[in-house]
Order: structure tokens, then C-alpha cells, then sequence
């Protein structure tokens, strides 16, 4: 069968080249396939079923501060029209999402990743563009992170430790890494914590 095929190969990558190359091959699946139809599908998934495993208390922090004006993005290393699908749950707008991006004609998906690709340094510089962006928009220098959440080492380290060594005009920034496993707590700059109970079990 073609998933037992992929998930083979995928882990069969993972364990040669390493996790970046494992996440590169992902993506490029859906080539020849068309964004919007796959596009639907996440968001009825995610409004459906995966919105029931969003960790509460990660929801309630989003949401204080969005209340309080802080704009918050979501930056992935699953495939973008995954991501977005997740927008309309979360109550944020559908641009501030950024997974992995393939090249398009149109609404066709080719297979070829556009660059960066949101995967450890990759996010780092997805959120640099991002800050980049919004300064050049609103036509002002007052762009500022000052906090950023991960739950995996390997895709979030690089991008947390980079939020957590800035120099804000005011304050300090916090970095958030949840539910880590112990034995990779070891970066001082970041803020290890865990998380259980789900949307679904409040």
C-alpha cells in the first residue's frame, strides 16, 4: 500500500540523513495535487476533530494575548495548507499561519519547497521575514517578538533561542518549550514547561 510505502521510506531517511531531510520529504507528496482541496479538508479536520486536542492552557495564553494586542503567528514544519486549515479554530486570520510552502502554478502544487523551509534555523528566518515585513506594511521600526512556544527541540530550538536572546526596549522575551523530554531541558534561555489537559477534557 502507498502509505506503508511512504511511512518506510520517510523513516528509513530520518534514520539516514537525520530529521531535516526526513521533514523535507514530506511536503512534496502532494505534488500534482490542488491546494484547495486539501485546504478544506484541513479545516473541517481541524474544526471537527484535532481543535478537541489543543492543549488548554496554550489556548488560553494565544488567546490573552491577541485580547491584549499581541499578534500571534503560527510557524510549522507541516505542510501549509495543513496549518491554515487550523486558523478558523483558533480564531486568528488565515495569513499570520506559515508552514512549509510548495511552488504552485496557480492552484496546482508542484514539488519543489519554497524557500525557507520552517524547520530549525529555517523558522528563524520564516519569522525574521515575517518582522521584516511588517515594518516595510506599517511603515514604522517598531517590530518586536517578545515570546515564542515550541514543543520539540529539533524543530523549535533554534528559533526559541533566538526569541529569548534579544534585547527588547523594555522587558525581557520569553521563550516556552512544552512537554520537552528531560534529558533535552538543557538551554538555560528557554522556559521548560508541561502541559496535559486538552480543550476536549475541561
Amino acid at each position: 500500500d502507498g502509505f506503508a510505502r511512504y511511512r518506510r521510506d520517510y523513516e528509513a531517511l530520518e534514520k539516514k540523513a537525520g530529521y531535516a531531510a526526513a521533514y523535507r520529504f514530506i511536503a512534496p507528496i502532494f505534488g500534482g495535487s490542488r491546494r484547495s482541496e486539501f485546504l478544506e479538508l484541513a479545516r473541517t479536520q481541524f474544526d471537527e476533530t484535532y481543535s478537541r486536542y489543543y492543549f488548554s492552557a496554550s489556548l488560553a495564553i494565544l488567546k490573552r494575548l491577541e485580547h491584549n494586542g499581541v499578534r500571534n503567528y503560527i510557524i510549522s514544519a507541516s505542510a501549509d495548507f495543513f496549518v491554515d486549515g487550523a486558523a478558523a479554530s483558533l480564531e486568528l486570520p488565515e495569513e499570520r499561519f506559515h508552514g512549509v510552502q510548495l511552488q504552485s502554478d496557480g492552484d496546482l502544487l508542484s514539488d519543489r519547497i519554497a524557500e525557507p523551509f520552517p524547520y530549525a534555523a529555517g523558522k528563524t528566518a520564516r519569522i525574521q521575514q515575517i518582522v521584516a515585513e511588517l515594518k516595510a506594511s506599517e511603515d514604522t521600526p517598531h517590530v518586536f517578538v517578545i515570546a515564542g512556544f515550541g514543543n520539540s527541540p529539533h524543530t523549535d530550538g533554534h528559533f526559541l533561542n533566538w526569541i529569548a536572546s534579544q534585547e527588547l526596549p523594555d522587558g525581557r522575551p520569553y521563550s516556552v518549550m512544552i512537554n520537552a523530554p528531560s534529558e533535552e531541558r538543557t538551554n538555560p534561555k528557554i522556559q521548560y514547561v508541561d502541559q496535559a489537559e486538552l480543550v476536549s477534557q475541561r
